[in-house]
């Protein structure tokens, strides 16, 4: 990304949006190259694995679209604001919120909006703002305000009304491309009563020498990365956990927290010539690549939480979509190692424990065991109804044989009684006619008493 503007503090708000239904990634795509004023982003991922990067990259080495666009993800940006009612053509605004009796006031311009679409049906949008700072705590004012982007107010300067909030911007950039707008942007990590941004800030202090740690710059990372205004008192002991800031390069300091994240830029004297510019380029277009990738892991997560209900828990079918749907999720989105480039390795694993995504995962996962039951539920009713039909199936059978026994027995006996009823005909018949006719006879009554007896005990025991 080439960005010839002077460097500067930077803020990112990012807020979760949910593709509107009956729509899809390639529909959402198709209407962001229809607007002209929506361009492709040179997402490159040249810092990521080949197998992560080859997913999402969408443009080439020297920023030229690649033929085939990645299936599951798009991103485009605006720098061009004319024509929509709220916003000014140049960007500049000013933002106000009211903390106590003391209203807090900064001046802004909005430089750029980028947006974000995913196959999950999950999109991001993602306002950047810069901060005319004179310290960090103007840039920290400003975090707080644009974090509450449903009760802070933006207006354009010099003007006494016109008031609107950093969600209805993002409404407004969403309804050109898309057409039409969910009713809400869905803020899936807390109630509707209480919609807060997750915030992303670069900003540049004054370098405390070559042996500094991030704990030298403790103040500046507790108001920027907590996004607490100046009138908040800072502690040492408030939420504070020591693997939450760290150092990725002598100049470089990070803060973390699930409410924002900073990049404390600790300008030399002599910085090296295009180290800044490269370093700045990289947080607008590397870096927040990363930071936007972890948080649409989160907003997915947020929303398999967010569709579970009572009826879903025991709903076989649901919970099979439900399984479906994570399986799709985990397989195309979720990498516990996505770079061996330390500054990218690092900000990854540390983003994840942040998010809590791994909490995250043990509660998305649970209704998976519930499933489980179920279906083997379902499997030891099946059995059982297999067994019982087979059961019946053979007491029928034993029946039908019982009977078919029955009677070859009768007329056995029936014959062998024909016989005994010619006996008196015997002296007049040859020996070798009545013998083996009288052995016959012995034979059948000698197999039909067994089988008589063992038929009326077990039709006695049937009745038992």
């Amino acid at each position: 990304m080439k960005d010839n503007s002077a460097h500067q503090n930077d803020i990112y708000i990012f807020m979760p949006w949910g593709i509107p239904e009956g729509s899809s990634l390639e529909s959402v795509r198709t209407q962001l190259e229809g607007d002209p004023a929506w361009k492709l982003f040179p997402d490159t991922c040249r810092y990521l694995y080949r197998y992560v990067g080859q997913k999402f990259a969408q443009t080439d080495k020297k920023g030229r679209p690649l033929p085939v666009p990645p299936a599951l993800y798009c991103h485009y940006r605006r720098t061009d604001f004319r024509g929509l009612p709220l916003l000014p053509d140049d960007g500049l605004l000013e933002a106000a919120y009211q903390q106590g009796k003391d209203p807090i006031r900064v001046k802004l311009r909005l430089h750029e909006a980028h947006l974000f679409a995913y196959q999950t049906g999950i999109g991001i949008i993602a306002l950047r703002f810069s901060v005319d700072a004179r310290d960090y705590l103007d840039v920290a004012d400003a975090e707080f305000i644009l974090k509450k982007t449903g009760n802070s107010t933006l207006r354009l300067p010099g003007e006494k009304n016109g008031w609107f909030s950093p969600l209805e911007a993002a409404r407004e950039l969403l309804r050109a491309p898309l057409g039409v707008i969910p009713e809400k942007i869905d803020f899936l990590s807390l109630t509707n009563d209480v919609q807060w941004a997750d915030v992303a800030a670069y900003v540049r202090v004054p370098s405390r020498g070559e042996n500094a740690s991030a704990g030298d710059y403790s103040r500046e990372l507790y108001y920027l990365r907590n996004c607490y205004s100046r009138y908040y008192r800072y502690s040492t002991h408030t939420f504070q956990e020591a693997d939450d800031c760290y150092c990725s390069n002598p100049s470089a300091f990070w803060g973390l927290s699930s409410d924002g994240i900073v990049l404390l830029h600790a300008l030399e004297e002599e910085e090296p010539k295009g180290f800044e510019k490269t370093f700045y380029n990289n947080f607008h277009s590397d870096y927040l690549f990363l930071i936007v990738y972890m948080l649409h892991e989160k907003y997915v997560l947020h929303r398999f939480m967010s569709d579970l209900d009572a009826r879903t828990g025991t709903d076989l079918d649901k919970l099979k979509k439900y399984k479906a749907d994570l399986v799709f999720f985990n397989i195309n989105y979720v990498y516990t190692s996505v770079s061996n480039v330390q500054q990218y390795r690092i900000l990854h694993e540390k983003l994840r424990d942040v998010m809590l995504l791994r909490r995250l995962y043990q509660d998305v996962n649970e209704p998976l065991t519930t499933l489980q039951d179920l279906l083997t539920r379902e499997e030891e009713n099946r059995r059982r109804r297999e067994e019982e039909a087979e059961q019946k199936q053979q007491a029928r059978m034993e029946k039908l044989l019982n009977r078919l026994a029955l009677l070859s027995i009768f007329s056995a006996l029936t014959d062998a009684f024909a016989f005994i009823l010619q006996i008196r005909d015997l002296p007049s018949l040859p020996v070798y006619i009545w013998l083996p006719q009288l052995a016959c006879v012995v034979i059948v009554f000698c197999v039909a008493m067994p089988l008589l007896r063992e038929w009326w005990k077990n039709r006695r025991d049937q009745q038992l």
